[in-house]
């Protein structure tokens, strides 16, 4: 059974939630929780967010992009190939109330490009302020 088979299985409401149908992933390592995240289909009491493709982007990183992980995450820590954490997509998201909740040490983490989660932030209020300061012709 291929990867679109188990995701097509889930979809119509067959329980196929068990681990190594989770972990089953096409040749980039793209699995079928990556698919199950980004459809908003995985099951409410998902706990494998570390189930990471070959460039090491896990469905914590598509579960953070997509605003969907549940209130109980915690593992922010969790970085891509770049560096890139859980807490730098929640950056670029301005999500304020999961950032609270992320321990300090990971808000000092950073990424290939030398960026912590916190530069992220700043980097997006000075975009934001330099296309208010255009709309406002200054």
């Amino acid at each position: 059974m291929d990867i679109s088979e188990v995701v097509d299985l889930a979809l119509r409401g067959k329980r196929v939630f068990q681990d190594d149908l989770l972990r089953k992933a096409d040749e980039t390592g793209w699995s079928v929780a990556h698919e199950l995240s980004v459809r908003r289909k995985l099951p409410v009491d998902f706990v494998d967010w570390d189930i990471a493709d070959n460039t090491g982007y896990t469905v914590a990183h598509s579960a953070a992009f997509l605003g969907t992980l549940p209130e109980s995450f915690d593992h922010f820590h969790l970085a891509d190939e770049n560096g890139s954490t859980i807490a730098h997509i929640l950056a670029r998201r301005l999500d304020w109330e999961r950032l609270s909740r992320v321990p300090k040490e990971v808000l000092s983490m950073r990424n290939s490009q030398g960026k912590t989660p916190v530069d992220v932030i700043k980097q997006i209020g000075n975009a934001e302020i330099d296309r208010l300061k255009k709309l406002l012709g200054e």
